[in-house]
């Protein structure tokens, strides 16, 4: 930087509150110290200068950021970055509770630790008095709250990327994340699948015995799409952008696996072929009456949570929407029952890996669910020592 001068604090007339005059580099700097005490004005001073002979510009204090320009700047990084339209909804989402909470103009870098504590513990609670929240408050797991304060982490950082500004960065490290304690996922037992099956609507039914099967996810299943699958070699190759890890996957069916008769019948039923025709590729057998596997009308199966629960409740267990400690059963828990299963059954795991599209045994072993009764049928399957000594003797 270059030469600092004449720094000083002052009063204009009729006004109680002193205002701070620096130079820097050339350039004067006036502006409020937003107080009416002396003592306090003189502090910020000093702070200011402080951090000029340390070689931080002092013009990004004429430019006061609030939450509606970290609103503005997350947003357009998102877009920019070709979120999908659910990560993006899922962002407005969480601005929207900072909005109501902090207020639009609240100036970023006066967030203080005890105002996020203050936030965690308002989302924590059932809170009535939402200021301009169209459904008021709703008690949350700590997940949720942690996607709020990674958004206002994500927002801070990059408007002091993009105003070099270290308070805001600052306020970036002051954002500290909950200790997450991620929901159970809880399989489906043999005996309930029958009638689970049985109760789900034609268009569902489809899609959850190819999950049974293949144990993938649901969007990965339900955006599932004819370009993707090549009937002749029974292989689907998924590209890295409908992947949780961004790897592409290639799974190799076999044409016996419920997966490829799901897949045969999905095509006779959409477009119209004998069943006992032969098999040809994709590629060589024109395009699909519908771009998707599984489709509701000719369309991409979206909401089918009512469905869902309903087929819950004539199997006997819970589904989407339960309370909090319930063993809910949801899409997600396909994959897990493919995993115990697969597990139950002695598959290596470097094969299941393939085929659930897991990339390390840890995350692949935390969906396998054993019961009390697994460990009793896994003892009683040791081989005896006892009847030997006793024979012995």
């Amino acid at each position: 930087m270059g030469r600092i001068a004449r720094p000083k604090i002052y009063q204009r007339p009729g006004k109680d509150i002193w205002y701070m005059q620096y130079t820097a580099d050339g350039k004067r700097y006036r502006r409020s110290a937003e107080t009416t005490s002396k003592e306090v004005a003189q502090v910020k001073l000093d702070d200011i200068m402080r951090e000029i002979r340390e070689g931080i510009d002092p013009a990004y204090r004429k430019r006061k950021l609030t939450l509606a320009d970290l609103e503005k700047r997350i947003n357009l990084h998102y877009r920019a970055g070709g979120k999908k339209d659910s990560s993006i909804q899922r962002m407005q989402i969480s601005v929207k509770y900072l909005l109501a909470f902090f207020g639009k103009n609240r100036l970023l870098h006066t967030l203080t630790g005890a105002d996020l504590d203050r936030y965690k513990a308002a989302r924590r609670e059932d809170r009535i008095g939402s200021r301009g929240l169209e459904r008021g408050w709703r008690a949350v797991q700590d997940a949720t709250i942690n996607r709020d304060l990674a958004c206002l982490k994500q927002g801070c950082i990059l408007l002091a990327n993009d105003n070099d500004d270290p308070k805001l960065r600052g306020v970036a490290r002051k954002i500290g994340l909950l200790k997450e304690h991620p929901a159970p996922t809880y399989p489906f037992g043999a005996e309930e699948i029958p009638a689970f099956l049985a109760a789900l609507p034609d268009y569902l039914r489809p899609p959850v015995i190819f999950g049974l099967s293949t144990g993938w996810r649901e969007r990965t299943i339900l955006d599932l799409t004819w370009e993707q699958v090549d009937r002749g070699e029974q292989v689907i190759c998924i590209p890295p952008y409908m992947s949780k890890n961004k790897e592409p996957m290639r799974m190799e069916l076999g044409k016996d696996s419920d997966a490829m008769k799901i897949i045969r019948s999905q095509w006779v039923k959409q477009n119209g072929q004998p069943a006992g025709e032969k098999v040809v590729a994709l590629r060589t057998a024109g395009a699909p009456a519908c771009a998707y596997v599984f489709d509701r009308d000719g369309m991409c199966i979206k909401d089918f949570r009512c469905a869902w629960n309903r087929a819950c409740t004539a199997a006997g267990v819970t589904g989407y929407g339960s309370p909090r400690g319930a063993k809910r059963r949801t899409f997600h828990s396909l994959r897990s029952t493919v995993i115990t299963r697969l597990q139950k059954e002695g598959t290596a795991p470097e094969i299941g890996k393939q085929i659930t599209g897991h990339q390390t045994d840890e995350a692949y072993s935390r969906y396998a669910r054993f019961g009390k009764n697994d460990v009793r049928e896994t003892m009683n399957k040791q081989p005896s020592y006892l009847e030997k000594e006793i024979q012995s003797d």
